[in-house]
């Protein structure tokens, strides 16, 4: 396998080469108070050009938090207008306004209902990358800011909140586009970012209402341990909110479905470590709903689970060595599943910490500074699936806590892929699990445990220190907590922090890195792509940079054995693509496949096809084959041709 890693590059545009976009907008629909549609031209929008009143637009420059599906967070900002200021141009909603409608070119457009998009306080929030850049991972809340919905003409975005703030590096590519913020800090907003925005549609149509979500297994009786997996209608940005503990769930409640459907294939592997399953242990109540964008949310449905108590094995007390100040043994007849499902043991109505009990075939040895007197004590054992165990115990007594006997599983972890260099920390990642973090005991890297000194443990973090990677490499790391199984994750640690691009795996014969500089060395290729997305729409791509080809030879060529290729952006996005598929059959750019039309579900001409190969751009434009529409916005971009004139290629682009 050939590991292809795209470090990631935040792209500058210059003004020079940015691509001229964003033309007028037309606001429209039954739900405002004008009958007339008007028409907002570019250059009001920009403030440039006065209004029919003599005034002009105001100007907003505002930063948004968001999440896409994948999902990974990002920062945007954008400079545009109000969407209440364009809405109040063309005389404000009627109250019978429901929906509002945003679509640009090419079919595509995204619908919200005038409440949740209006009426509903949207905000930034500033600190939620601190638990780092997943979107599972739910962002910090504090010093949240409400603001605004605009119409940007000018916009930047990135994994890094400080890149945003040059102004250097804002680009009209996208303009005109729709910037919203979150109405909690997990919402998924980034796809319905729609840009070149052109026509804003004010609706009063009867708002639908999403479908209540579905659970499976069917609610009832169930065996301890059931996995219960919910579902949307889609599993797209319809996002299924619960919660466990008999209240209503609300967008803030644990969000289910984190990754979209979309994704279910590329992310198979660590899909249920993701859209966690609910694991049943003891009699639960599952309350669900629907909440999405464009309908009202769902009704809620309520899933009752219950789990049918076997008999618990019946306790002896210790009548031999029941002394103040030594170990006492509550023994039975073994029974090894009771045993590893025990989650809690109670002396005298207090659990007892772990370290003060072990479990053994039939008994349970309880350490002496577990009992302060001598007297009577009521030990209760609590397992997972069974009734509870008691027996009294004069003098002494009590276990508690932990599985006793099946580790549990641990969260997942998440390489450091911003600092991940030489004679750097590096902070590994994870959904925060209070209960794993403080059962933490030992940390390895490659087989070698860590001083305590060595890293730090936080909340959704552990910090390794810059003295552990003094030099380049995969690093494999294994964090051991009692009563989990082993958490581990491979890092790989980058000799130069001027690197943007790494190639490394099995598949080619050595690593390499690459500068920016030295990728602009490279020869450059410059292609024109026929692309289609999944919409399906059809449009241009040109694009200049470094063939695969070319770089894989500097990594000293692709092994015999080599069999996929996979690609990964800074933000986590990764894309895999067969080394035949990708290098070895033909790809093409049909000049004539939007004959037929713009639509992509209408087969192209595919005559006067040329070859062409897939590069790595480090420049490029979307929507244009003009080589002066090129831009640094998107790089470093996978490019790539269609093996047919009808293949969607689109998503391929990373």
């Amino acid at each position: 396998m050939v590991l292809f890693l795209l470090a990631g590059l935040f792209g500058l545009l210059s003004p020079v080469a940015a691509m001229a976009a964003g033309g007028d907008i037309t606001i429209h629909g039954e739900g405002l108070n004008s009958t007339e549609p008007i028409t907002i031209t570019q250059a009001q929008l920009r403030g440039e050009e006065l209004l029919p009143d003599g005034t002009t637009l105001e100007q907003n420059d505002v930063w948004y938090s968001t999440i896409n599906t994948w999902p990974t967070k990002k920062w945007y900002r954008g400079v545009g207008v109000k969407l209440t200021d364009l809405l109040s141009l063309a005389g404000g909603l009627r109250p019978e306004a429901t929906m509002i409608k945003f679509s640009a070119p090419e079919g595509f457009s995204a619908v919200f209902t005038v409440q949740e998009f209006v009426y509903t306080p949207r905000y930034c929030f500033p600190n939620f990358m601190d638990t780092g850049l997943p979107g599972y991972l739910p962002g910090d809340t504090s010093e949240s800011m409400q603001v605004e919905t605009i119409i940007a003409h000018q916009s930047v975005s990135a994994q890094v909140y400080e890149e945003i703030s040059d102004d250097e590096n804002f680009s009209d590519g996208e303009a005109n586009l729709l910037l919203f913020g979150q109405r909690a800090v997990t919402e998924q907003t980034n796809a319905r970012f729609v840009k070149n925005l052109t026509q804003i549609e004010v609706l009063t149509d009867p708002v639908a209402k999403w479908d209540s979500p579905l659970a499976e297994p069917s609610p009832g009786e169930v065996p301890v341990g059931t996995m219960v997996r919910l579902s949307g209608p889609k599993n797209d940005e319809d996002k299924v909110h619960y919660t466990l503990d008999g209240s209503e769930p609300t967008i803030k409640s644990p969000m289910y479905n984190w990754i979209a459907w979309r994704w279910w294939d590329s992310r198979q592997d660590e899909l249920d470590d993701i859209n966690t399953p609910i694991e049943i242990t003891k009699d639960t109540v599952i309350k669900a709903k629907v909440i999405g964008p464009g309908k009202e949310d769902s009704d809620i449905a309520t899933f009752t689970y219950q789990v049918p108590l076997a008999a618990a094995p019946v306790l002896t007390a210790d009548s031999t060595d029941n002394k103040i100040g030594k170990d006492i043994e509550i023994t039975f007849i073994d029974n090894e599943s009771w045993r590893n499902a025990i989650i809690e043991v109670v002396i005298n109505n207090s659990t007892l910490d772990q370290d003060k009990y072990v479990l053994e075939a039939g008994k349970i040895i309880i350490y002496a500074n577990a009992f302060a007197d001598t007297g009577d004590y009521t030990i209760l054992i609590k397992a997972n699936g069974y009734q509870d165990a008691a027996v009294s115990q004069t003098i002494t007594g009590g276990s508690s806590g932990g599985s006793g006997g099946d580790p549990k599983r641990p969260p997942t972890l998440n390489a450091d892929t911003n600092g991940n260099f030489v004679e750097e920390y590096i902070r590994i990642t994870f959904r925060d699990d209070r209960a794993w973090r403080e059962s933490i005991d030992r940390i390895e890297v490659d087989g070698d445990s860590l001083s305590s000194k060595d890293y730090t443990i936080g909340e959704g973090y552990i910090e390794i220190t810059d003295t552990v990677f003094s030099a380049p490499g995969t690093y494999w790391i294994t964090i051991k907590a009692t009563g989990y199984d082993d958490a581990s994750i491979a890092q790989k640690i980058i000799d130069n922090k001027d690197a943007v691009l790494t190639i490394t795996g099995e598949g080619v014969k050595e690593t390499k890195t690459f500068t920016w500089e030295e990728l602009e060395d490279m020869p450059q290729q410059q292609y024109v792509y026929s692309v289609i997305n999944t919409w399906p729409s059809k449009r241009w791509y040109i694009g200049e940079g470094v063939k695969l080809d070319d770089l894989f030879a500097e990594a000293g060529g692709i092994t015999r054995d080599a069999t996929l290729i996979k690609f990964f952006s800074r933000d986590g996005y990764y894309m895999t693509l067969t080394v035949e598929e990708l290098l070895e059959d033909t790809r093409y750019c049909f000049p004539n496949f939007q004959d037929g039309g713009v639509e992509g579900h209408i087969p192209g001409s595919s005559s006067g096809k040329k070859v062409v190969k897939p590069i790595l751009a480090l420049k490029s434009a979307e929507s244009s084959d003009d080589p002066d529409d090129m831009n640094k916005a998107d790089s470093l971009l996978l490019m790539m041709g269609q093996r047919a004139v009808t293949e969607q290629t689109g998503p391929l682009f990373v």
